[in-house]
């Protein structure tokens, strides 16, 4: 089949047009611009990527385009496919119809950690020879690729809340038939689709119900929706010490390099691990993947020579260079939450260092005021905050929309030296006067924010 994808240099959207290459479709897709990791790997997959978007990019004749959740009824090549009388279908239907029949799905679902806990799970799975197959919405650094069909009864998926394409309003993990469900935590989140906490909880609720009746379902034992979640239907939880857990990690000691912990149950001591990533965020992810993989049938002391060898996810803490005594380093943490465990563990791996952030409102969450306070405390928590231009906010109400200026001010309220930029070439010419001997610059954004993370990470 040729299958053409609109908006390709999507993690979701790149991950899932590899799975469909590899299955031997012919595949194609466009974009209004690719930058790396995702170009780099679209490249070695072997799909032609055509920027920007146009009308013409489907002249090569698809039988089905794949429409991407960010566009619109009124998109140029939506309208070309219309014109042509090429069906439309979205990733997560595709996915189901043409890859999942016949696999056991495990879907990992939750606000937050789900491309680390995705890789980790895929990775262990793989690495105790159960030939799993895969799809994660990330570029892992321990896997050939972010899509693997896989020959085993494993199929290990990240599972997305967000809502799947213009014509259909429900969410993407509900196309992924799961026998088994890992769920990290449930916060408020996408507050261009959901109208509270309670509409956020209803999605992952439909989810569960999805689970056959010898499905697993574990639930992050720190959140109270996810514990009530798998409580309610007589499943397991995971979580850190002090916690009442079914599945813990009791930590012996802590370094700049990782993690050493104990694993338990609630019959004892299961085994003794080490987590090459720093962070209680990810030291949670890590109980999740393993505690899974028991689940499945792996046993606890196969789990630990891959677990020490796993170095994570391509824009998760990842450094992008060093140089003259700084280091900038590169993370996709978008939400209020997200941005605070990321700090509190970089922190941990590079003590002594003065943190520079760089913040870019560019998710749909982002750029809107619902965590404008939020976002003033976990920023204000560094001694230097640059702020990037918000992206379009052309279709947000004036009301609703991240006020920036108020952000500074009240960053500033604390403390913190903070500055609005009007352009990412003013502020990567900022950074390059400022940064000196000693700062650990990290740059928060779920885009690319113009290349700039790359350029000020190669001058080091």
């Amino acid at each position: 089949m040729k299958i053409h994808f609109i908006g390709i240099a999507g993690t979701g959207m790149g991950a899932i047009a590899g799975l469909l290459k590899t299955a031997g479709h012919d595949v194609r897709g466009s974009d209004e611009a690719v930058y790396p990791p995702m170009s780099d790997s679209l490249d070695r997959m072997g799909i032609p990527v055509m920027c920007p978007f146009s009308g013409e990019n489907l002249s090569w004749g698809p039988d089905t385009v794949v429409v991407g959740n960010v566009c619109r009824r009124d998109h140029t090549e939506v309208l070309a496919a219309q014109a042509a009388k090429i069906p439309l279908t979205s990733f997560p239907a595709i996915l189901g119809e043409q890859i999942l029949p016949g696999r056991r799905p495990v879907v990992v679902a939750g606000t937050h950690g789900k491309t680390t806990t995705t890789t980790l799970l895929a990775y262990l799975l793989e690495r105790c020879d159960r030939k799993p197959g895969w799809f994660i919405g990330g570029i892992p650094n321990d896997l050939p690729s972010a899509c693997v069909t896989g020959e085993g009864a494993p199929f290990v998926l990240e599972g997305d809340e967000y809502d799947t394409a213009f014509f259909d309003k429900g969410s993407k993990f509900l196309h992924y038939r799961p026998h088994a469900v890992l769920l990290t935590g449930v916060e408020f989140d996408h507050a261009d689709i959901f109208a509270d906490l309670d509409a956020v909880r209803a999605a992952f609720e439909g989810l569960i119900r999805l689970i056959p009746d010898d499905g697993i379902l574990l639930a992050s034992a720190d959140n109270d929706i996810a514990t009530g979640l798998a409580r309610a239907c007589g499943q397991l939880t995971y979580g850190l010490a002090g916690e009442d857990a079914d599945y813990l990690a009791v930590t012996l000691e802590k370094k700049e390099g990782g993690t050493a912990f104990e694993l338990h149950d609630r019959t004892g001591v299961l085994g003794t691990y080490f987590l090459p990533m720093v962070g209680n965020h990810n030291l949670r992810n890590a109980v999740g993947a393993l505690a899974m993989c028991l689940r499945l049938g792996v046993p606890a002391d196969a789990l630990a020579g891959p677990l020490a060898a796993f170095t994570g996810v391509r824009r998760r803490q990842e450094e992008l260079g060093s140089g003259r005594g700084i280091v900038a380093v590169d993370d996709f943490g978008h939400h209020p939450t997200a941005i605070r465990v990321t700090l509190e563990a970089l922190l941990q791996r590079y003590p002594g260092r003065r943190p520079v952030l760089v913040f870019e409102p560019r998710s749909a969450t982002s750029r809107r005021a619902v965590f404008q306070k939020e976002y003033a405390l976990v920023l204000g928590a560094a001694p230097r905050v640059l702020l990037a231009p918000a992206y379009d906010q052309s279709r947000i109400a004036p009301e609703d929309r991240l006020d920036l200026h108020r952000l500074e001010a009240d960053i500033a309220a604390g403390g913190t030296r903070v500055t609005t930029h009007p352009d990412f070439a003013d502020l990567l010419e900022t950074l390059r006067a400022e940064a000196v001997a000693g700062d650990l610059v990290v740059f928060f954004s779920s885009g690319a924010m113009g290349g700039i993370k790359h350029a000020f990470a190669r001058e080091l």
